[in-house]
This record gives C-alpha cells, structure tokens and sequence, in this order.
C-alpha cells in the first residue's frame, strides 16, 4: 500500500494512522452510533467512515485483528 510516497504493509498501526489523520481534518461520519436494543443478539455500532480498498488488500485486512467487515 502506498501511503504517503511510502510502500507499507497495510496493518493496525497504518489503520490508526489514517483514523487520526481523518479525526484530525475533522471528517465525517457516514453513519452515527448506533445503540443496541432489547432484542435477541443486538450490540452498538461504532460510527465508523467509508473505506475503499483495492481486491487484492482486502483478504490481509481480513486478518487483522478485531476485523469486522
């Protein structure tokens, strides 16, 4: 992945890197939380920003740790 001029094995901390990067610019959410109800196996959603990844990225960010798709 190149990430500012620099090829870098996508992973939590370039994950990190680029949720500060856009909490710092103040980007916006596509979504707002979301609570969880009183309803069988229901939990909170984060809000969270959109995220496009070439194919060939997406099966070793699957593997990340605490991935959810």
């Amino acid at each position: 992945m190149i990430y500012l001029g620099v090829f870098l094995k996508p992973g939590t901390a370039l994950l990190d890197r680029a949720i500060r990067d856009l909490e710092n610019s103040n980007a916006s959410y596509f979504t707002s939380m979301i609570d969880a109800s009183v309803k069988y196996n229901t939990f909170p959603i984060r809000p969270a920003y959109w995220m496009i990844v070439h194919p060939d990225i997406h099966f070793t960010l699957q593997e990340l740790p605490g991935w959810i798709p």
